[in-house]
């Protein structure tokens, strides 16, 4: 990111809608967060059944956090998605 980009940044916001989980919270995935679902059902053989079901892996919010700081960014609000849906996205 260069000067300008950085200049950018600092008269906007960033919001970060995703999966995801905290560098804490996912301690409970030992073996990486990609996974395979079907059908809402999580499967763990994600390269079983190719084009049978979608793949995702879940974002680590703490090092996204990390890397805006980096930058000079800073974290106005740190939510669930149900909260900003419950709160209007209105920040606290």
């Amino acid at each position: 990111m260069d000067g300008t980009d950085r200049a950018r940044a600092r008269r906007g916001y960033v919001l970060t809608i995703d999966y995801g989980y905290t560098r804490a919270e996912s301690i409970r995935f030992p073996g990486g967060t990609l996974m395979g679902y079907h059908r809402h059902t999580a499967r763990e053989r994600v390269l079983e059944d190719p084009g049978g079901r979608d793949i995702t892996a879940h974002v680590n919010f703490t090092a996204i956090e990390e890397r805006g700081a980096e930058i000079g960014l800073r974290t106005v609000v740190f939510e669930t998605l149900a909260r900003t849906l419950v709160t209007g996205g209105r920040a606290r």
